[in-house]
């Protein structure tokens, strides 16, 4: 036999006119080298792991890894109602009594960042005997440091889909299931349901990200830990946002009504204190994805759920284009508190510099709308007009002229 080995060995007898055999329980010892333990032979730990138990999810620390958790666990088996003693690079960390079933755990203080390095030995309380350290494992603890940054695929050279892909912000996209994606340009649109003879485009920054089947998601992984995550979309039935653990911290369904329409929408999510955004998914359904953001800092907007129905109209394709608007478009298409909380009923419209809104004001009580100030939302300036007589305004960005006409 070996030294410092762990062995468990069963007698076994036979009857050589039966064949019966009769099988011993296990006898379990550990070996030593010469004058090690004095001789006793006192088992150390066994199974021993250490754990990452920050988050909801538990995951090993092995050696070499890196690790986010300051207080990770060290776990094992030994003797049952011994004490187990737990180091650090060969400092003393503190002590835990192993129960009846020979389980232990062993939880420390917050750790500072750096090398760490965890081994045990256990202590026989009737003999206080010591068994031979256990072999260690060697980690390291890094403080997670959020990063701020964008993806507007401008930069995308050429379209081929794909289930995998790697952008120069730092930002990776990943196609699971049938799913594949590519970088589309502007020319992709949808006739606007509400409009005959319009289009609603689904990009408004000349290039975006489509999926190009309608089963699987799409899952964007940022390049670091960061605190908020917005982006524009097309179309999208789920929307599902993760930890650094892949954890999922939220998860949403747009309205139906939302995505058959093919209108832009905006969605924004600050995580809690204390939690990092790792990922995002966007799933089912053909849709559009443009002007991601991940920031180390809290989202300039409200994050809430009901964030995710917030939409402009969008005229944007880089040519000039007119919408036409009855009193009855407006009285439809409008929203309470859309971007500004004043209880008023909005309809938003994004365009180019040069585009139209012609508004036709026949059937309005007081006929004209007049120009209150601007907001800004989603980092687009809006001019704000506002009707007088019936808490309607119209949010226009700024640029896109409005046109009254009878």
């Amino acid at each position: 036999m070996k030294a410092n080995q762990e062995y468990y060995v069963q007698v076994s007898l036979q009857d050589p006119g039966s064949k019966d055999e009769i099988i011993s329980l296990p006898y379990h010892f550990y070996t030593t080298e010469p004058g090690q333990d004095g001789g006793t032979g006192t088992a150390p730990a066994t199974d021993i792991q250490v754990l990452d138990d920050e988050g909801a999810a538990i995951t090993y620390i092995h050696n070499g890894d890196t690790t986010h958790d300051h207080t990770p666990t060290i776990q094992g088996h030994a003797s049952a109602n011994s004490i187990v003693k737990i180091f650090d690079q060969g400092t003393l960390l503190g002590v835990t009594l192993v129960d009846a079933n020979g389980n232990w755990s062993y939880t420390p203080a917050a750790l500072n960042d750096g090398q760490h390095s965890f081994s045990t030995v256990v202590v026989d309380t009737s003999t206080g005997e010591e068994s031979v350290q256990s072999a260690a494992t060697t980690f390291t603890i890094e403080t997670s440091v959020l990063v701020s940054g964008s993806e507007n695929f401008e930069d995308v050279t050429s379209f081929p889909s794909n289930s995998y892909m790697a952008f120069a912000s730092g930002l990776t996209m990943t196609a699971v299931g049938t799913d594949q994606a590519c970088v589309v340009s502007s020319a992709i649109s949808a006739a606007d349901p509400d409009h005959p003879g319009h289009k609603l485009y689904a990009d408004n920054h000349a290039k975006g990200i489509s999926n190009q089947s309608g089963d699987g998601e799409l899952i964007f992984t940022l390049p670091g830990a960061a605190q908020s995550v917005s982006f524009d979309y097309v179309v999208a039935q789920e929307i599902t946002v993760y930890d650094t653990d892949h954890n999922v911290i939220d998860h949403v369904y747009p309205d139906e009504s939302s995505y058959l329409s093919k209108e832009w929408l905006h969605y924004e999510y600050t995580a809690p204190q204390g939690t990092e955004i790792g990922s995002f998914s966007v799933g089912s359904g053909y849709c559009w994805m443009d002007n991601v953001q991940w920031s180390d800092t809290a989202t300039t907007m409200p994050s809430q759920a009901s964030d995710i129905h917030n939409s402009a109209y969008d005229l944007t394709n880089h040519a000039h284009s007119t919408m036409t608007l009855t009193e009855s478009d407006v009285l439809a298409h409008s929203q309470q508190n859309l971007y500004i909380e004043d209880g008023k009923e909005q309809m938003a419209i994004k365009g180019d510099a040069g585009d139209v809104v012609e508004v036709n004001i026949t059937n309005f009580d007081t006929q004209n709308w007049s120009e209150t100030g601007q907001m800004t939302a989603g980092g687009v300036t809006y001019d704000i007009y506002q009707h007088a007589t019936n808490d309607h305004e119209l949010l226009i960005q700024h640029g896109v002229e409005l046109h009254q006409y009878h």
